[in-house]
Protein backbone atom coordinates (compact mmCIF):
# COMPACT_ATOMS: atom_id res chain seq x y z
CA UNK A 1 0.00 0.00 0.00
CA UNK A 2 1.38 3.50 -0.99
CA UNK A 3 2.25 6.19 1.44
CA UNK A 4 -0.91 8.42 -0.18
CA UNK A 5 -3.27 5.27 0.48
CA UNK A 6 -2.29 4.70 3.70
CA UNK A 7 -2.76 7.85 5.04
CA UNK A 8 -6.30 8.32 3.44
CA UNK A 9 -7.35 4.83 5.44
CA UNK A 10 -5.51 5.83 8.48
CA UNK A 11 -7.74 9.11 7.99
CA UNK A 12 -10.95 7.22 7.55
CA UNK A 13 -10.74 5.23 10.23
CA UNK A 14 -9.52 7.57 12.98
CA UNK A 15 -12.41 9.73 12.13
CA UNK A 16 -14.69 6.90 11.36
CA UNK A 17 -13.96 5.65 15.16
CA UNK A 18 -14.13 9.22 16.46
CA UNK A 19 -17.99 9.58 14.31
CA UNK A 20 -18.47 6.35 16.76
CA UNK A 21 -18.04 7.53 19.85
CA UNK A 22 -20.19 10.76 19.50
CA UNK A 23 -23.09 9.24 18.06
CA UNK A 24 -23.66 7.09 20.90
CA UNK A 25 -24.36 10.32 22.43
CA UNK A 26 -24.65 13.06 20.39
CA UNK A 27 -28.47 13.66 20.43
CA UNK A 28 -29.26 12.39 23.68
CA UNK A 29 -29.46 15.17 26.37
CA UNK A 30 -30.09 18.64 25.63
CA UNK A 31 -29.27 21.74 28.35
CA UNK A 32 -31.84 24.31 28.41
CA UNK A 33 -29.07 26.83 29.45
CA UNK A 34 -26.71 26.18 26.34
CA UNK A 35 -29.35 25.22 23.47
CA UNK A 36 -30.49 28.45 22.51
CA UNK A 37 -29.00 29.18 18.64
CA UNK A 38 -32.54 28.79 17.37
CA UNK A 39 -33.18 31.82 19.05
CA UNK A 40 -31.01 33.71 16.37
CA UNK A 41 -32.67 33.03 13.10
CA UNK A 42 -35.84 33.47 15.34
CA UNK A 43 -34.22 36.64 16.42
CA UNK A 44 -33.32 37.81 12.70
CA UNK A 45 -36.55 37.24 11.40
CA UNK A 46 -37.61 39.79 13.62
CA UNK A 47 -35.64 42.08 12.86
CA UNK A 48 -32.98 42.28 16.11
CA UNK A 49 -29.11 42.25 15.58
CA UNK A 50 -26.88 41.83 18.19
CA UNK A 51 -25.24 44.40 20.28
CA UNK A 52 -27.97 46.42 19.63
CA UNK A 53 -31.46 44.47 20.56
CA UNK A 54 -29.56 42.16 22.86
CA UNK A 55 -26.57 41.60 24.47
CA UNK A 56 -23.91 39.61 22.83
CA UNK A 57 -20.46 39.38 24.60
CA UNK A 58 -18.66 37.51 21.63
CA UNK A 59 -17.88 38.37 17.93
CA UNK A 60 -21.14 37.87 15.58
CA UNK A 61 -19.68 34.84 14.23
CA UNK A 62 -22.01 32.35 16.40
CA UNK A 63 -24.82 34.65 15.37
CA UNK A 64 -24.01 34.40 11.53
CA UNK A 65 -24.18 30.69 11.88
CA UNK A 66 -27.34 30.79 13.31
CA UNK A 67 -28.78 32.74 10.76
CA UNK A 68 -27.22 30.89 7.91
CA UNK A 69 -27.82 27.50 9.05
CA UNK A 70 -31.50 27.55 9.38
CA UNK A 71 -32.06 29.26 6.06
CA UNK A 72 -30.19 26.15 4.60
CA UNK A 73 -31.92 23.48 6.45
CA UNK A 74 -34.96 24.64 8.32
CA UNK A 75 -35.46 25.46 12.07
CA UNK A 76 -33.99 22.10 13.05
CA UNK A 77 -31.78 22.67 16.20
CA UNK A 78 -29.98 19.16 15.62
CA UNK A 79 -28.92 20.63 12.10
CA UNK A 80 -26.73 22.76 14.53
CA UNK A 81 -25.47 19.50 16.56
CA UNK A 82 -24.90 18.17 13.12
CA UNK A 83 -22.96 21.45 11.43
CA UNK A 84 -20.86 21.18 14.85
CA UNK A 85 -19.74 17.63 14.67
CA UNK A 86 -18.75 17.71 10.99
CA UNK A 87 -16.53 20.43 11.89
CA UNK A 88 -15.46 18.74 14.65
CA UNK A 89 -14.15 15.55 12.52
CA UNK A 90 -12.71 17.56 9.89
CA UNK A 91 -10.17 18.81 12.15
CA UNK A 92 -9.58 15.30 13.48
CA UNK A 93 -9.08 14.45 10.09
CA UNK A 94 -6.98 17.43 9.31
CA UNK A 95 -5.19 16.85 12.24
CA UNK A 96 -4.03 13.44 12.10
CA UNK A 97 -2.83 14.02 8.45
CA UNK A 98 -0.83 17.09 9.74
CA UNK A 99 0.78 14.75 12.66
CA UNK A 100 0.84 11.41 9.76
CA UNK A 101 4.08 13.77 8.59
CA UNK A 102 5.76 13.80 11.54
CA UNK A 103 4.90 10.54 13.27
CA UNK A 104 4.16 7.11 12.50
CA UNK A 105 0.49 6.22 11.48
CA UNK A 106 -0.03 4.47 14.60
CA UNK A 107 1.19 6.56 16.84
CA UNK A 108 -0.83 9.82 14.90
CA UNK A 109 -3.99 7.64 15.09
CA UNK A 110 -3.86 6.81 18.26
CA UNK A 111 -2.84 10.45 19.30
CA UNK A 112 -5.37 12.30 17.79
CA UNK A 113 -8.21 9.51 18.50
CA UNK A 114 -7.19 9.74 22.44
CA UNK A 115 -7.17 13.70 22.09
CA UNK A 116 -10.26 13.72 20.44
CA UNK A 117 -11.99 11.60 23.14
CA UNK A 118 -11.22 13.24 25.84
CA UNK A 119 -11.89 16.74 24.39
CA UNK A 120 -15.51 15.91 24.55
CA UNK A 121 -15.52 14.65 28.50
CA UNK A 122 -16.85 18.30 29.67
CA UNK A 123 -20.36 18.21 30.60
CA UNK A 124 -21.06 21.21 29.25
CA UNK A 125 -19.96 20.20 25.93
CA UNK A 126 -22.61 19.49 22.82
CA UNK A 127 -21.60 19.29 19.30
CA UNK A 128 -22.55 22.57 18.62
CA UNK A 129 -20.40 24.19 21.72
CA UNK A 130 -18.84 26.91 20.42
CA UNK A 131 -15.74 26.60 22.12
CA UNK A 132 -15.36 23.39 19.58
CA UNK A 133 -16.38 25.27 16.67
CA UNK A 134 -13.51 27.81 17.37
CA UNK A 135 -10.87 25.36 18.05
CA UNK A 136 -11.97 23.61 14.66
CA UNK A 137 -11.67 26.75 12.62
CA UNK A 138 -8.08 27.17 14.61
CA UNK A 139 -6.83 23.91 14.08
CA UNK A 140 -7.99 24.22 10.33
CA UNK A 141 -5.91 27.46 10.26
CA UNK A 142 -2.66 26.17 11.89
CA UNK A 143 -2.72 23.67 9.40
CA UNK A 144 -3.07 25.45 6.37
CA UNK A 145 -0.25 27.61 8.29
CA UNK A 146 1.64 24.36 8.16
CA UNK A 147 1.65 24.30 4.69
CA UNK A 148 2.65 27.59 3.98
CA UNK A 149 6.13 27.27 5.76
CA UNK A 150 6.32 23.68 4.20
CA UNK A 151 6.20 25.46 0.94
CA UNK A 152 7.40 28.69 1.33
CA UNK A 153 9.70 29.03 -1.47
CA UNK A 154 6.79 28.60 -3.79
CA UNK A 155 3.72 29.90 -5.30
CA UNK A 156 1.71 28.12 -3.63
CA UNK A 157 2.43 29.06 0.17
CA UNK A 158 0.82 33.01 -0.34
CA UNK A 159 -2.29 30.80 -1.30
CA UNK A 160 -1.76 28.28 2.14
CA UNK A 161 -0.92 31.74 4.28
CA UNK A 162 -4.00 33.71 3.02
CA UNK A 163 -5.97 30.59 3.38
CA UNK A 164 -4.82 30.13 7.16
CA UNK A 165 -5.34 34.03 7.75
CA UNK A 166 -9.05 33.37 6.57
CA UNK A 167 -9.77 30.17 9.31
CA UNK A 168 -8.01 32.31 12.00
CA UNK A 169 -9.86 35.12 11.28
CA UNK A 170 -13.42 32.57 11.51
CA UNK A 171 -11.82 32.09 14.51
CA UNK A 172 -11.67 35.34 15.75
CA UNK A 173 -14.81 35.77 15.02
CA UNK A 174 -16.41 32.86 16.95
CA UNK A 175 -14.68 33.57 19.96
CA UNK A 176 -12.16 36.79 20.74
CA UNK A 177 -9.78 35.09 23.32
CA UNK A 178 -9.36 32.32 20.64
CA UNK A 179 -9.12 34.72 18.39
CA UNK A 180 -6.50 36.81 20.29
CA UNK A 181 -4.49 33.84 21.76
CA UNK A 182 -4.08 31.36 19.35
CA UNK A 183 -3.30 33.79 16.25
CA UNK A 184 -0.64 35.68 18.04
CA UNK A 185 1.38 32.05 19.25
CA UNK A 186 0.97 30.41 16.06
CA UNK A 187 1.29 33.47 13.87
CA UNK A 188 4.75 34.37 16.58
CA UNK A 189 5.76 31.22 16.50
CA UNK A 190 5.94 31.58 12.05
CA UNK A 191 7.88 35.02 12.50
CA UNK A 192 10.30 33.98 14.91
CA UNK A 193 11.14 30.68 12.43
CA UNK A 194 11.47 32.58 9.60
CA UNK A 195 13.03 35.49 10.78
CA UNK A 196 16.16 32.72 12.54
CA UNK A 197 16.57 31.07 9.51
CA UNK A 198 17.24 34.31 7.82
CA UNK A 199 14.12 34.21 5.30
CA UNK A 200 13.06 37.98 5.70
CA UNK A 201 11.55 38.21 2.55
CA UNK A 202 9.43 34.96 3.01
CA UNK A 203 8.67 36.38 6.25
CA UNK A 204 6.97 39.85 4.68
CA UNK A 205 5.05 37.27 1.77
CA UNK A 206 3.51 35.38 3.82
CA UNK A 207 2.95 37.99 6.46
CA UNK A 208 1.06 40.12 3.92
CA UNK A 209 -0.91 36.71 2.41
CA UNK A 210 -1.65 35.80 6.23
CA UNK A 211 -3.22 39.30 6.92
CA UNK A 212 -5.11 39.87 3.94
CA UNK A 213 -6.94 36.63 4.88
CA UNK A 214 -7.65 37.39 8.45
CA UNK A 215 -9.06 40.76 7.37
CA UNK A 216 -11.00 39.59 4.68
CA UNK A 217 -13.91 38.01 7.24
CA UNK A 218 -13.53 40.69 9.72
CA UNK A 219 -13.73 43.48 6.81
CA UNK A 220 -16.80 41.91 5.64
CA UNK A 221 -17.97 42.30 9.16
CA UNK A 222 -17.30 45.59 10.62
CA UNK A 223 -19.04 46.68 7.05
CA UNK A 224 -21.76 44.55 8.36
CA UNK A 225 -22.25 46.13 11.96
CA UNK A 226 -21.09 49.73 10.55
CA UNK A 227 -24.01 49.69 8.09
CA UNK A 228 -26.32 48.91 11.07
CA UNK A 229 -24.87 51.19 13.44
CA UNK A 230 -24.00 48.80 16.05
CA UNK A 231 -19.80 48.79 15.44
CA UNK A 232 -19.66 51.01 18.58
CA UNK A 233 -21.66 48.68 21.34
CA UNK A 234 -20.18 45.90 19.00
CA UNK A 235 -16.22 46.96 20.47
CA UNK A 236 -18.22 48.01 23.87
CA UNK A 237 -20.01 44.52 24.42
CA UNK A 238 -17.11 42.41 23.05
CA UNK A 239 -13.55 43.85 24.32
CA UNK A 240 -14.33 45.71 27.37
CA UNK A 241 -18.16 44.71 28.42
CA UNK A 242 -17.39 40.88 28.14
CA UNK A 243 -13.84 40.87 29.38
CA UNK A 244 -15.07 43.31 32.69
CA UNK A 245 -17.72 40.18 33.61
CA UNK A 246 -14.80 38.06 33.82
CA UNK A 247 -12.94 40.12 36.59
CA UNK A 248 -10.20 42.48 36.15
CA UNK A 249 -7.87 42.18 33.38
CA UNK A 250 -4.95 41.05 35.83
CA UNK A 251 -7.10 38.64 37.40
CA UNK A 252 -8.41 36.87 34.27
CA UNK A 253 -5.04 36.24 32.58
CA UNK A 254 -4.12 34.29 35.91
CA UNK A 255 -7.11 32.53 36.76
CA UNK A 256 -5.62 29.23 35.81
CA UNK A 257 -3.21 29.53 38.59
CA UNK A 258 -5.42 31.81 41.38
CA UNK A 259 -8.18 28.88 40.51
CA UNK A 260 -6.44 25.75 40.60
CA UNK A 261 -4.93 26.48 43.74
CA UNK A 262 -7.21 27.49 45.88
CA UNK A 263 -9.66 24.19 44.41
CA UNK A 264 -8.96 21.39 45.27
CA UNK A 265 -10.73 19.05 42.84
CA UNK A 266 -8.42 21.06 40.58
CA UNK A 267 -5.08 20.65 42.69
CA UNK A 268 -5.05 17.55 42.77
CA UNK A 269 -5.24 16.66 38.65
CA UNK A 270 -2.57 19.68 38.13
CA UNK A 271 -0.38 17.74 40.71
CA UNK A 272 -0.78 14.78 38.77
CA UNK A 273 0.10 16.72 35.58
CA UNK A 274 2.98 17.53 36.90
CA UNK A 275 4.12 14.28 38.12
CA UNK A 276 3.85 12.37 34.17
CA UNK A 277 5.40 15.67 33.34
CA UNK A 278 8.28 14.92 35.57
CA UNK A 279 8.35 11.56 34.86
CA UNK A 280 8.86 12.53 31.40
CA UNK A 281 11.49 14.54 31.61
CA UNK A 282 13.26 11.87 33.75
CA UNK A 283 12.79 9.72 31.01
CA UNK A 284 14.81 12.01 28.29
CA UNK A 285 17.46 13.02 30.59
CA UNK A 286 20.72 11.78 28.96
CA UNK A 287 23.26 13.36 31.69
CA UNK A 288 26.52 11.32 32.86
CA UNK A 289 26.39 10.21 36.44
CA UNK A 290 24.62 8.18 39.70
CA UNK A 291 21.65 10.45 39.08
CA UNK A 292 21.52 10.56 35.78
CA UNK A 293 21.13 6.42 36.06
CA UNK A 294 18.55 5.87 38.43
CA UNK A 295 16.66 8.82 36.72
CA UNK A 296 14.82 5.62 34.54
CA UNK A 297 13.58 3.71 37.95
CA UNK A 298 12.78 7.12 39.43
CA UNK A 299 10.44 8.29 36.46
CA UNK A 300 9.53 4.50 37.06
CA UNK A 301 8.12 5.42 40.42
CA UNK A 302 6.37 8.37 39.85
CA UNK A 303 4.38 6.48 36.92
CA UNK A 304 3.35 4.04 39.18
CA UNK A 305 2.35 6.67 42.06
CA UNK A 306 0.26 8.31 38.58
CA UNK A 307 -0.74 4.79 37.94
CA UNK A 308 -2.33 4.45 41.35
CA UNK A 309 -4.12 7.74 41.09
CA UNK A 310 -5.50 6.49 37.94
CA UNK A 311 -6.89 3.47 38.88
CA UNK A 312 -9.17 6.05 41.46
CA UNK A 313 -9.80 7.65 38.29
CA UNK A 314 -11.39 4.45 36.71
CA UNK A 315 -13.19 3.30 40.15
CA UNK A 316 -16.41 5.59 38.91
CA UNK A 317 -17.80 7.54 36.40
CA UNK A 318 -17.75 10.08 39.11
CA UNK A 319 -14.43 11.39 38.34
CA UNK A 320 -13.02 13.86 36.36
CA UNK A 321 -9.32 12.75 37.17
CA UNK A 322 -7.73 12.19 33.99
CA UNK A 323 -10.21 14.35 32.02
CA UNK A 324 -8.44 17.65 34.11
CA UNK A 325 -5.13 16.33 34.50
CA UNK A 326 -4.83 16.21 30.31
CA UNK A 327 -5.87 19.60 30.41
CA UNK A 328 -3.03 20.68 32.45
CA UNK A 329 -0.97 18.37 30.31
CA UNK A 330 -2.05 20.21 27.22
CA UNK A 331 -1.20 24.09 29.38
CA UNK A 332 2.14 22.83 30.18
CA UNK A 333 3.16 20.22 28.34
CA UNK A 334 2.86 22.28 25.13
CA UNK A 335 4.23 25.80 26.81
CA UNK A 336 7.56 23.33 27.47
CA UNK A 337 7.60 21.80 23.64
CA UNK A 338 7.17 24.81 22.49
CA UNK A 339 9.97 26.52 24.78
CA UNK A 340 12.56 23.60 23.89
CA UNK A 341 11.61 23.99 20.20
CA UNK A 342 12.55 27.73 20.13
CA UNK A 343 15.63 27.28 21.84
CA UNK A 344 16.79 24.76 19.26
CA UNK A 345 18.52 25.42 15.90
CA UNK A 346 15.12 25.98 13.67
CA UNK A 347 15.06 22.87 11.18
CA UNK A 348 11.82 21.54 9.09
CA UNK A 349 10.90 18.98 12.11
CA UNK A 350 11.46 21.81 14.10
CA UNK A 351 9.02 24.35 12.92
CA UNK A 352 6.77 22.20 12.71
CA UNK A 353 6.69 20.71 16.12
CA UNK A 354 7.25 23.84 17.57
CA UNK A 355 4.20 24.95 15.40
CA UNK A 356 1.80 22.14 16.67
CA UNK A 357 2.94 23.01 20.25
CA UNK A 358 1.83 27.26 19.95
CA UNK A 359 -1.10 26.46 18.81
CA UNK A 360 -1.52 23.43 21.42
CA UNK A 361 -0.54 25.83 24.16
CA UNK A 362 -2.43 28.97 22.56
CA UNK A 363 -5.80 26.69 22.74
CA UNK A 364 -5.29 25.59 26.61
CA UNK A 365 -4.29 29.01 27.44
CA UNK A 366 -7.39 31.08 26.00
CA UNK A 367 -10.10 28.18 27.22
CA UNK A 368 -8.47 28.31 30.39
CA UNK A 369 -9.45 31.89 31.68
CA UNK A 370 -12.85 31.34 31.46
CA UNK A 371 -12.00 28.29 33.71
CA UNK A 372 -8.48 26.38 34.29
CA UNK A 373 -9.54 23.16 33.69
CA UNK A 374 -12.09 21.88 31.49
CA UNK A 375 -11.89 18.88 28.75
CA UNK A 376 -12.64 20.80 25.74
CA UNK A 377 -9.10 22.74 26.16
CA UNK A 378 -6.64 19.37 25.32
CA UNK A 379 -7.44 19.10 21.79
CA UNK A 380 -5.48 19.87 19.56
CA UNK A 381 -2.54 20.33 22.46
CA UNK A 382 -2.76 16.81 23.69
CA UNK A 383 -2.40 14.29 20.49
CA UNK A 384 1.09 16.44 20.40
CA UNK A 385 2.82 15.01 23.57
CA UNK A 386 1.01 11.83 23.32
CA UNK A 387 2.90 11.35 20.21
CA UNK A 388 6.57 12.77 21.50
CA UNK A 389 5.87 10.66 24.55
CA UNK A 390 5.39 7.65 22.16
CA UNK A 391 8.11 8.39 20.07
CA UNK A 392 10.71 8.77 23.59
CA UNK A 393 14.63 7.37 22.43
CA UNK A 394 16.32 6.24 25.13
CA UNK A 395 16.78 2.58 27.18
CA UNK A 396 13.57 3.46 29.08
CA UNK A 397 11.78 4.06 25.24
CA UNK A 398 9.39 0.50 26.19
CA UNK A 399 8.46 1.71 29.30
CA UNK A 400 7.58 4.97 27.84
CA UNK A 401 5.60 3.57 25.24
CA UNK A 402 3.60 0.61 27.26
CA UNK A 403 2.99 3.95 30.24
CA UNK A 404 1.81 5.98 27.41
CA UNK A 405 -0.51 2.88 25.75
CA UNK A 406 -1.92 2.12 29.40
CA UNK A 407 -2.63 6.17 29.83
CA UNK A 408 -4.63 6.81 26.29
CA UNK A 409 -6.83 3.64 26.77
CA UNK A 410 -7.65 4.35 30.79
CA UNK A 411 -8.08 8.13 29.53
CA UNK A 412 -10.69 6.92 27.01
CA UNK A 413 -12.32 3.89 29.33
CA UNK A 414 -12.83 7.36 32.19
CA UNK A 415 -14.16 9.93 29.48
CA UNK A 416 -16.49 7.31 27.89
CA UNK A 417 -17.89 6.04 31.19
CA UNK A 418 -18.13 9.80 32.68
CA UNK A 419 -19.96 10.63 29.66
CA UNK A 420 -22.63 7.84 29.50
CA UNK A 421 -23.64 9.22 32.89
CA UNK A 422 -23.10 12.89 32.71
CA UNK A 423 -23.96 13.82 28.90
CA UNK A 424 -24.29 17.30 29.42
CA UNK A 425 -25.28 19.79 31.55
CA UNK A 426 -24.53 23.56 33.06
CA UNK A 427 -24.48 25.05 36.37
CA UNK A 428 -27.35 23.56 38.41
CA UNK A 429 -28.86 21.28 35.48
CA UNK A 430 -27.12 17.87 34.82
CA UNK A 431 -28.86 15.81 32.27
CA UNK A 432 -29.90 12.11 33.33
CA UNK A 433 -27.71 9.26 31.70
CA UNK A 434 -27.69 8.36 28.27
CA UNK A 435 -28.98 5.11 28.96
CA UNK A 436 -32.47 6.69 30.24
CA UNK A 437 -33.07 9.08 26.80
CA UNK A 438 -36.03 7.11 25.02
CA UNK A 439 -38.39 9.41 24.68
CA UNK A 440 -38.61 12.38 20.98
CA UNK A 441 -39.92 15.79 22.11
CA UNK A 442 -42.92 16.65 20.28
CA UNK A 443 -41.68 20.09 19.18
CA UNK A 444 -40.55 19.67 15.57
CA UNK A 445 -37.85 22.23 15.85
CA UNK A 446 -36.76 19.35 18.48
CA UNK A 447 -37.06 16.47 15.77
CA UNK A 448 -34.07 14.20 15.94
CA UNK A 449 -33.48 14.14 19.45
CA UNK A 450 -34.13 11.26 21.85
CA UNK A 451 -34.07 12.40 25.18
CA UNK A 452 -34.56 11.36 28.69
CA UNK A 453 -38.78 11.40 29.36
CA UNK A 454 -38.98 14.02 32.24
CA UNK A 455 -36.47 16.04 30.27
CA UNK A 456 -38.77 16.11 26.66
CA UNK A 457 -41.77 16.76 28.79
CA UNK A 458 -40.01 20.32 30.26
CA UNK A 459 -39.52 21.04 26.47
CA UNK A 460 -42.67 20.69 25.35
CA UNK A 461 -44.85 21.43 28.26
CA UNK A 462 -43.24 24.79 28.78
CA UNK A 463 -43.18 25.74 25.60
CA UNK A 464 -46.98 24.95 25.43
CA UNK A 465 -47.41 27.11 28.91
CA UNK A 466 -45.36 30.09 27.36
CA UNK A 467 -47.58 30.34 24.33
CA UNK A 468 -51.00 29.60 26.18
CA UNK A 469 -50.07 32.77 28.77
CA UNK A 470 -48.99 34.82 26.23
CA UNK A 471 -49.78 36.28 22.89
CA UNK A 472 -46.88 36.62 19.76
CA UNK A 473 -46.51 40.01 20.24
CA UNK A 474 -45.96 39.81 24.08
CA UNK A 475 -42.32 39.04 25.27
CA UNK A 476 -41.24 36.92 27.95
CA UNK A 477 -38.10 35.88 30.11
CA UNK A 478 -36.53 33.48 31.28
CA UNK A 479 -33.71 33.46 33.99
CA UNK A 480 -30.59 32.92 34.34
CA UNK A 481 -30.59 31.31 30.65
CA UNK A 482 -32.97 29.13 28.65
CA UNK A 483 -32.90 30.85 25.72
CA UNK A 484 -33.63 28.04 23.53
CA UNK A 485 -37.53 28.83 25.06
CA UNK A 486 -37.21 32.07 23.11
CA UNK A 487 -37.22 30.28 20.08
CA UNK A 488 -39.15 27.65 20.70
CA UNK A 489 -41.89 29.49 21.66
CA UNK A 490 -41.59 32.36 19.10
CA UNK A 491 -41.36 34.98 21.84
CA UNK A 492 -39.07 38.09 22.18
CA UNK A 493 -37.18 38.63 25.51
CA UNK A 494 -38.15 41.56 27.73
CA UNK A 495 -34.23 42.02 28.64
CA UNK A 496 -31.17 43.26 26.80
CA UNK A 497 -29.64 40.05 27.61
CA UNK A 498 -30.54 36.61 26.84
CA UNK A 499 -27.93 35.12 29.93
CA UNK A 500 -27.41 36.55 33.24
CA UNK A 501 -24.77 34.30 34.38
CA UNK A 502 -22.15 36.26 36.33
CA UNK A 503 -19.10 35.62 34.06
CA UNK A 504 -21.17 36.20 31.28
CA UNK A 505 -23.79 39.98 31.72
CA UNK A 506 -22.01 42.59 33.33
CA UNK A 507 -23.00 44.16 36.32
CA UNK A 508 -24.85 47.56 34.75
CA UNK A 509 -26.31 45.37 32.08
CA UNK A 510 -28.03 42.91 34.84
CA UNK A 511 -28.94 46.03 36.87
CA UNK A 512 -30.72 47.31 34.09
CA UNK A 513 -32.34 44.48 33.24
CA UNK A 514 -34.04 44.53 36.64
CA UNK A 515 -35.57 47.93 36.07
CA UNK A 516 -36.88 46.33 32.43
CA UNK A 517 -38.58 44.04 34.38
CA UNK A 518 -40.30 46.73 36.48
CA UNK A 519 -40.86 48.89 34.21
CA UNK A 520 -42.17 46.00 31.14
CA UNK A 521 -43.65 43.11 32.98
CA UNK A 522 -43.40 40.04 30.84
CA UNK A 523 -46.39 37.77 30.38
CA UNK A 524 -44.58 34.82 31.26
CA UNK A 525 -41.64 34.00 33.41
CA UNK A 526 -39.39 30.83 33.22
CA UNK A 527 -36.98 31.00 36.52
CA UNK A 528 -35.11 28.40 37.92
CA UNK A 529 -34.37 29.84 41.91
CA UNK A 530 -30.74 29.35 42.35
CA UNK A 531 -29.58 29.11 45.82
CA UNK A 532 -27.52 31.67 47.47
CA UNK A 533 -24.43 29.85 47.85
CA UNK A 534 -24.51 30.03 43.22
CA UNK A 535 -24.37 33.95 43.86
CA UNK A 536 -22.28 33.79 46.48
CA UNK A 537 -19.41 31.91 44.85
CA UNK A 538 -19.95 33.55 41.70
CA UNK A 539 -19.39 36.65 43.35
CA UNK A 540 -16.34 35.04 44.53
CA UNK A 541 -15.20 34.31 41.24
CA UNK A 542 -15.81 37.31 39.01
CA UNK A 543 -16.62 39.88 41.49
CA UNK A 544 -13.69 39.33 43.92
CA UNK A 545 -16.62 39.07 46.39
CA UNK A 546 -18.52 42.56 45.62
CA UNK A 547 -22.42 42.67 45.00
CA UNK A 548 -23.21 41.36 41.50
CA UNK A 549 -25.77 43.50 39.47
CA UNK A 550 -27.73 40.19 39.14
CA UNK A 551 -28.78 41.05 42.76
CA UNK A 552 -31.00 43.64 41.24
CA UNK A 553 -32.85 41.17 39.12
CA UNK A 554 -33.19 38.97 42.26
CA UNK A 555 -35.06 42.32 43.87
CA UNK A 556 -37.44 42.80 40.72
CA UNK A 557 -38.48 39.01 40.52
CA UNK A 558 -39.21 39.40 43.97
CA UNK A 559 -41.21 43.14 43.64
CA UNK A 560 -43.33 41.35 40.69
CA UNK A 561 -44.05 38.40 42.88
CA UNK A 562 -47.74 39.45 43.90
CA UNK A 563 -48.64 40.44 40.01
CA UNK A 564 -48.39 36.92 38.73
CA UNK A 565 -49.91 33.04 39.27
CA UNK A 566 -47.71 30.11 39.06
CA UNK A 567 -48.68 28.09 36.11
CA UNK A 568 -45.98 25.03 35.82
CA UNK A 569 -43.43 23.88 37.62
CA UNK A 570 -40.68 21.66 36.91
CA UNK A 571 -37.23 20.10 38.33
CA UNK A 572 -33.89 20.78 36.88
CA UNK A 573 -31.97 17.48 37.13
CA UNK A 574 -29.23 16.13 38.90
CA UNK A 575 -29.22 18.83 41.21
CA UNK A 576 -33.04 19.29 42.16
CA UNK A 577 -33.32 23.02 41.92
CA UNK A 578 -36.86 24.14 41.42
CA UNK A 579 -37.88 25.75 37.90
CA UNK A 580 -41.09 27.76 37.89
CA UNK A 581 -43.15 29.11 35.67
CA UNK A 582 -45.45 32.70 36.02
CA UNK A 583 -47.68 34.21 34.06
CA UNK A 584 -49.13 37.83 34.49
CA UNK A 585 -52.23 37.90 36.05
CA UNK A 586 -54.78 39.84 33.83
Amino acid sequence: MSQSSASRLGTILVVGAFLAFCLVWWNRSLNPTIAGDLFHAMAYRHGLLPYRDFYFAVPPGMFLLGVGIPAVFGDHLIAFWAVGLTLRALAVAVLYRWLRREFHFAVAGCAVLTGAIVSCGDITDSPYFYHHIALAFATLGAAALAAALESRKTRRALAWAFAAGILLGLNALIKQTTGIFITAAVAGWAAVCLWRSGERSALLRLTGAGAAGFVLPWSMTLVWLLRAGVIGTFFDSVFIGGIRAKGTPLATLLRPIIVTASHADLREPALLALAILGAALLLRWRAAGAIARAAPFIALAILACAAFATLFGLLGPESRLLGLAACYLALIGNLAVALRCLWRTPSRRTVQIGLLASLGFGSAYSMSISWPAFEVMVFPGLPLLIALAFSASGSARHLARQAVFAGCVAAVIAISAHKAVHPGGFGVWEEPPIATSDTPPALPQLAGFVLNRGTARFYDVTTSLIREHSRGDERIFTYPVMPVFYALADRLPVTFALSHLLDVCPDPIAAADGARLLDSPPAVMVVQRLPEQFYLNSEALFRAGHRSGQREIQRALAVLGPRYRLVGTATSPGNGVPIDIWALKR
